[in-house]
């Protein structure tokens, strides 16, 4: 059944019918639905607890051992205790560091060359890699259900399908919908971030890192992160027969687009607006951009200069010379798509690059839905007063 379809429900009551029976025209009014809007979207919700929750006996397990226990494992596999299964000692936050540093060495009492640790390593979190790259993708499912039912509402509303009394008790429910739409993504999402971490840093110990070198989450991240695996979010809206009626411009990871304003934009060196300007871009003028890790904002390359530039100032057609009058906009519900480059995982460098991507792509998807549904019940909200 398509979110968008909306037909009026008119009832007449006994003591209605008789007042048309003798002539007079009942007063107008506006037909209400009630007590049939459930949440069409938590089922979409389920997955981000299996997904915060994988391996969670094996997670608490490795708590309590804490970080002596993979140098413990090391010790017994040499003195012939060999246990074959995978070695994870899972750490909470307190003892992820000694415990990541024991995973390795471990590891590597175990192995006959560094090649070994590694592959060793990326073993062993295969199946969290798996488990986690279809986050991003879980995120824009769940996103694009919940800003059809806001959109819903809003449509009923305007269409008098309810009343304004209705449209505002739902727009209630809607907002506690969101709120725990948001606690699931999260609670997922940071589970991939501190799994995925342990993961690289491993990885990085395995490739001959020092210790020291390793502790910064951050720049682990940035040692696996491969440009090519960039990837390309998309925003169209679309009303309620199905029809695009405008969204972002850039479907792929790399496109050359057009300065929409007229004003021309900056070119800073910092993907924000307190970053150092490096050159205006006049209005028209053609660039190569990519979306950049942080939501709303371009990488740019134009005119031999490369910086960053604010995302809604460009548009994949050349605006004509004089510039037209702003039309309103239509308005639509605010649908989310994401392009995953394919990633390589054959070897243990390529499989921690894929890691990281799918960390990144979730949590640049996960910001972008926020805000597209914050705009959505902005709508929603506009309409109602």
């Amino acid at each position: 059944m398509s979110a968008y379809r909306s037909v009026p429900r008119f009832c007449l009551s006994l003591a209605a019918a008789a007042t048309l029976a003798v002539g007079v025209a009942p007063a107008p009014a506006v037909a209400a639905k009630k007590s049939d809007f459930a949440d069409r979207c938590e089922e979409l919700r389920k997955p981000f607890s299996k997904i915060q929750n994988y391996r969670k006996n094996q997670a608490l397990k490795g708590a309590l051992i804490g970080g002596l226990a993979g140098l413990a494992t090391g010790v017994a596999v040499n003195s012939g205790k060999n246990n074959k299964g995978s070695v994870l000692p899972y750490v909470i936050a307190g003892a992820a560091a000694g415990g990541v540093i024991g995973y390795v060495a471990a590891k590597a009492q175990q192995s006959r060359n560094r090649e070994e640790v590694q592959r060793a390593i990326a073993a062993d979190f295969s199946g969290e890699v798996g488990n986690y790259d279809p986050l991003a993708d879980k995120i824009v499912d769940l996103g694009n259900c919940r800003r059809e039912q806001i959109y819903t509402v809003q449509h009923d509303y305007e269409t008098q399908a309810i009343d304004g009394k209705e449209a505002r008790a739902r727009l209630v429910k809607l907002e506690s919908w969101v709120t725990k739409d948001d606690e699931a993504i999260s609670g997922a999402a940071g589970v991939q971030t501190e799994r995925v971490a342990y993961y690289v840093r491993a990885q990085r110990l395995a490739e001959g890192a020092r210790p020291q070198d390793t502790e910064a989450q951050d720049a682990n991240f940035s040692y696996y992160t491969d440009p090519a695996l960039q990837p390309a979010i998309q925003v169209t809206t679309v009303d309620e027969s199905g029809a695009v009626i405008g969204g972002d411009p850039v479907a792929a990871p790399a496109a050359t687009l057009f300065v929409k304003n007229r004003n021309g934009v900056n070119l800073r060196d910092q993907p924000n607006t307190g970053g150092r300007k490096l050159a205006m871009l006049p209005y028209r003028a053609s660039a190569e951009v990519k979306q950049s890790t942080t939501p709303g904002w371009y990488e740019v390359r134009w005119n031999g200069q490369s910086g960053f530039a604010a995302s809604t100032f460009f548009d994949g057609t050349l605006p004509p010379v004089a510039a037209a009058p702003v039309a309103k906009p239509k308005k639509g519900v605010r649908k989310i798509a994401v392009r995953k480059p394919k990633a390589d995982t054959s070897s243990p460098q390529g499989q921690a690059k894929s890691a990281v991507a799918s960390r990144n792509a979730a949590y640049q998807t996960r910001m972008r839905s926020a805000a597209e549904t914050s705009a959505q019940l902005s709508d929603l909200r506009s309409s109602l007063t």
